[in-house]
C-alpha cells in the first residue's frame, strides 16, 4: 500500500494533479499532503545534473568587503572549470564587478573566489561551471544586500 501510494503521489506531483482526494482516500491527513507539496516547490531545491554532483555560490559581507566563492564538483572523473562573478545591482540591471576562475581534473572539486571592497547595495554572486568540456554547464546564484 505504501509503495502504491508513493507512486501515486509522485505521478500526481509530476502531472500537477491535485492530491487532496488521493491523500484522503489513502487515509493521509491533509497536513502530510501539504508537507509533500511544500517540499516539491521549495526554492532551495535545485535541478539535478547528470554530470555534476554539486554546485555552490556564496556571498557574505564583512569589514566593508564582499566575500565571494563558488565550487563545482563533478559526479564522475570529468574535468571542471568555473567562473565566479560578483554583480552589483544598478536600478533594474546588474553590472559585473569582478570574476574569479578555477579548474580541476580527474573528478576533483573546482573552486574559485575572493574578496573585494564594496559600497552599500545589492549584490549577486553567480557560479557558472563547465563539466566535461561542455557536457554540462551547472549554474547557481545567491543575492544579498549590504
Amino acid at each position: 500500500m505504501k509503495k502504491t501510494l508513493s507512486i501515486l503521489i509522485l505521478v500526481s506531483l509530476l502531472a500537477g494533479i491535485p492530491m487532496n482526494g488521493i491523500a484522503e482516500s489513502a487515509g493521509l491527513e491533509t497536513t502530510e499532503y501539504q508537507v509533500l507539496s511544500e517540499q516539491a516547490s521549495d526554492p532551495e531545491i535545485t535541478l539535478d545534473y547528470a554530470y555534476t554532483y554539486s554546485v555552490t555560490a556564496t556571498l557574505s559581507f564583512s569589514n566593508g568587503k564582499a566575500n565571494c566563492s563558488g565550487s563545482v564538483t563533478p559526479s564522475g572523473t570529468d574535468s571542471v572549470s568555473l567562473t565566479v562573478t560578483l554583480y552589483q545591482k544598478n536600478g533594474s540591471s546588474w553590472s559585473a564587478v569582478t570574476s574569479w576562475t578555477g579548474s580541476s581534473t580527474g573528478g576533483h572539486k573546482a573552486a574559485a573566489g575572493g574578496s573585494i571592497s564594496v559600497e552599500n547595495g545589492t549584490y549577486k554572486v553567480t557560479t557558472v561551471g563547465n563539466v566535461g568540456n561542455g557536457k554540462e554547464k551547472p549554474t547557481k546564484s545567491v543575492t544579498r544586500t549590504k
